[in-house]
């Protein structure tokens, strides 16, 4: 979704800034940075661009490898913050989570630095668990107006999808979403273990109809895999009813993913070429 997002903002003209955030993952989350790196190359920029992402007018970088504005205006941000206001926002911190939150706000900003362009409009695509680093950046705006003369950020809230037991959707647990990398077979078991919004029974499912607010097979054919909204209503309204049972979602939901995935993976390896280029240009 993300993506998609991003893809549309390009087409309509914007410039796109692109962040790995290396840093963050290594001192908040213990990663070493070649997996990093590597993760970010291959799950991020790849996909994206095989899903769409042009190379005109988009900016890629890790927040451990960039450009002396970037880390000037990160370390002049750290003048007008204080510990108790991060600790308000955020509870107790240790130093590298303070360290990674003024490098967030420096990535959301730097675009305005007059190196990049100059202060303009900007809009940041996050999860509505980002909302305090928002906050927090749009405070740190405006607070250096003498210096930059920075717009304030705008940002849009994408709704969490949920993992594919029922749960938060983790990294940590590849069992919980399918990947764009993921070989048929793999997504397949996925998508069959996936929990549903179906009954104890087929005849009670027939009787009573499924559930499907409570389907992660239907999630998928909501936020990804089918664009028609007749047919989503169709879905919807022949598992309420019951006269749609979860088995047969199921396989069309393997069978979409699994067509979606062969294309897009065939489409990865004709964008490598471009990846370079990109990461060349850093």
């Amino acid at each position: 979704m993300v993506a998609d997002q991003i893809i549309f903002y390009q087409e309509i003209g914007a410039e796109i800034f692109l962040c790995s955030a290396d840093l963050e993952a290594y001192v908040v989350r213990g990663m070493d940075l070649e997996t990093v790196r590597n993760i970010a190359i291959e799950e991020y920029l790849t996909n994206y661009i095989a899903l769409g992402l042009k190379e005109k007018n988009l900016r890629f970088w890790f927040q451990t490898d960039y450009v002396t504005p970037y880390y000037r205006l990160r370390d002049m941000l750290s003048r007008k913050v204080t510990f108790s206001e991060l600790n308000g926002i955020y509870g107790d911190l240790a130093p590298g989570k303070i360290f990674s939150v003024i490098t967030q706000a420096a990535d959301i900003l730097h675009p305005q630095l007059e190196e990049f362009g100059g202060p303009r409009p900007t809009v940041v695509p996050v999860g509505a668990d980002q909302d305090p680093h928002l906050r927090l950046t749009r405070d740190l705006a405006s607070r250096f107006q003498t210096e930059f003369r920075f717009i304030l950020p705008s940002s849009t809230y994408h709704r969490f999808m949920r993992g594919l037991h029922g749960g938060k959707m983790s990294s940590s647990d590849p069992k919980s979403y399918i990947a764009l990398t993921d070989e048929s077979k793999d997504a397949i078991n996925k998508i069959m273990n996936a929990k549903t919004g179906g009954r104890a029974t087929v005849d009670e499912q027939r009787k009573k109809g499924g559930i499907p607010g409570e389907c992660m097979v239907y999630d998928l054919f909501l936020y990804h895999l089918i664009d028609d909204d007749q047919k989503l209503k169709n879905i919807y309204e022949d598992c309420i009813s019951g006269a749609r049972i979860c088995g047969e979602c199921k396989a069309n939901c393997a069978e979409l993913t699994v067509n979606f995935l062969r294309e897009h993976q065939r489409r990865r390896e004709k964008v490598r070429d471009v990846v370079d280029r990109i990461l060349g240009k850093r």
